[in-house]
């Protein structure tokens, strides 16, 4: 399997001992047995966002973190660092070349200090569309937009108060 630049490895499996997968520099995952190549899906956790992929050893299915494989495989931690971070913030950037280990204070930094990938407060990439998140009073409020104009515009425009306020009664039913 070979592309301009780009290098696969191939993931052993703990349980079977075989090579049923190959992970790429790209972030691309191939399956010997199907021969076919993934890219993953977007899986939430907590507020954040990332490539995964499910991948069934002996039966068994798992989820994985694509850049985690692309970590373990290709970049080198000889300073033992425990977080694997992406340069440009973007979760589902998962080439190799974005990513980077750190420590969990350099993870904290980064995290509140920069803004993501879309260069936007409270903007985060979601593939190819953008997701805007509002939190007030520990509640929160997200949506997806297809452009970073109409994301801004539902950020600078939301009144927080109104939109995690319980949608109010039709005014044709009539409560007794």
């Amino acid at each position: 399997i070979n592309m301009d630049n780009e290098r696969w490895e191939k993931i052993l499996s703990i349980d079977t001992g075989k090579h049923e997968y190959s992970v790429s520099t790209f972030g691309r995952i191939y399956n010997h047995s199907h021969q076919k190549i993934k890219e993953g899906v977007l899986k939430h956790e907590g507020p954040y966002t990332y490539k995964c992929l499910i991948f069934q050893f002996n039966g068994v299915k798992k989820w994985h973190k694509i850049h985690q494989l692309v970590g373990e495989h290709f970049l080198d931690n000889d300073e033992q660092l425990p977080c694997l971070g992406f340069k440009d913030g973007d979760r589902t950037n998962c080439r190799l070349d974005n990513l980077v280990y750190r420590t969990y204070s350099e993870m904290a930094l980064n995290r509140f200090s920069s803004r993501s990938a879309t260069g936007h407060k409270n903007i985060q990439m979601y593939g190819e569309r953008f997701k805007v998140r509002k939190h007030y009073k520990g509640r929160s409020k997200s949506k997806i937009c297809d452009t970073i104009e109409e994301a801004i515009e539902w950020r600078n425009g939301l009144n927080i108060i109104e939109a995690l306020a319980p949608p109010e009664p039709d005014a044709c039913v009539q409560i007794i």
